[in-house]
């Protein structure tokens, strides 16, 4: 990937960047424990496209970043550029309900439509029992 020099650098600031990337894309993979297919049909792409990112010779889609960022929670500056943690902090319930029922699971769609019906006395006993398991 190496190009002609331009202003006395020997790489191009894009073709570093994308290095970059598919490095980054390999240590997000590594620390996920998945393998390339796994990796790969989770951003609806084959392993040979993650390949293909991960040595640099191709480079990622704006799409398929934010896929990678969505799907992981990654931190965008530090997919695109290195900057900041791997991981973006996810501190919110809502972000956690909204994945779960992205993901299509039927038994976080069946317990988020019974707590939605719920008053605020049910509510009470809910919270009596969340109690009780924290502290068994």
């Amino acid at each position: 990937m190496l190009t002609t020099p331009r202003n006395g650098c020997n790489i191009y600031l894009k073709e570093v960047v994308e290095l970059g990337i598919g490095k980054r894309i390999v240590e997000l993979r590594t620390y996920l424990k998945l393998t390339q297919d796994v990796f790969g049909e989770k951003l609806g792409v084959v392993r040979s496209t993650i390949a293909k990112y991960e040595n640099g010779e191709r480079t990622p889609k704006e799409s398929t970043l934010k896929a990678i960022q969505r799907e992981f929670n990654v931190n965008p500056a530090w997919l695109k550029h290195g900057i900041g943690e791997m991981f973006l902090k996810q501190d919110s319930s809502i972000d956690l309900m909204a994945k779960l029922l992205k993901n299509e699971n039927k038994a976080a769609k069946t317990v988020f439509a019974a707590l939605g019906k719920l008053d605020e006395k049910e509510w009470l006993v809910i919270q009596k029992i969340i109690d009780e398991i924290k502290n068994s």
